[in-house]
């Protein structure tokens, strides 16, 4: 667990330009009002990674790690990621809205890790505010499963 206002203010430095535009329904048929910040690309920390190291090496090691930013209003429907399949977590920091995983919906906790099973069908919904964020991590531990591509549900 991490103290979730230790994770808030580490979220307040980020710049509001290192977000990515926001998604819409209409372009990506997968998800609205999502908007990220990528920290580790292929266990390459980038200069966004610095302050979330306290997070990042309880990890350890680490594949790839983002911010993941859903507004209010925003969703991802129900989905399957695409192989290959990594360890993955996600760490709230702002929690908001649903995840569903499989026939199991709930609402996470700020600063309780969870473990997300992206190889099977997963979702998010933040109908109301605020923002819904969390960081995102694929742990460099490498999964035995069934290469699968992106499918919707």
């Amino acid at each position: 667990m991490f103290d979730p206002a230790q994770l808030r203010e580490v979220l307040g430095r980020v710049a509001p330009g290192a977000w990515s535009l926001p998604s819409t329904y209409e372009a990506t048929g997968v998800h609205e009002g999502y908007r990220r910040v990528v920290l580790v690309d292929h266990g390459r920390r980038l200069a966004a990674a610095d302050p979330w190291g306290f997070v990042l090496d309880e990890f350890a090691p680490v594949h790839t790690a983002w911010l993941s930013k859903i507004r209010a209003g925003g969703f991802i429907v129900p989905h399957r990621d695409g192989a290959p399949y990594w360890e993955r977590w996600q760490v709230p920091i702002v929690s908001a809205g649903t995840f569903t995983q499989g026939d199991l919906t709930f609402t996470p906790a700020d600063g309780v890790p969870f473990q997300v099973e992206h190889w099977a069908a997963h979702s998010v919904a933040n109908p109301t505010g605020p923002d819904r964020v969390h960081l995102v991590i694929d742990r460099h531990v490498p999964l035995d499963r069934p290469a699968e591509p992106f499918t919707l549900f």
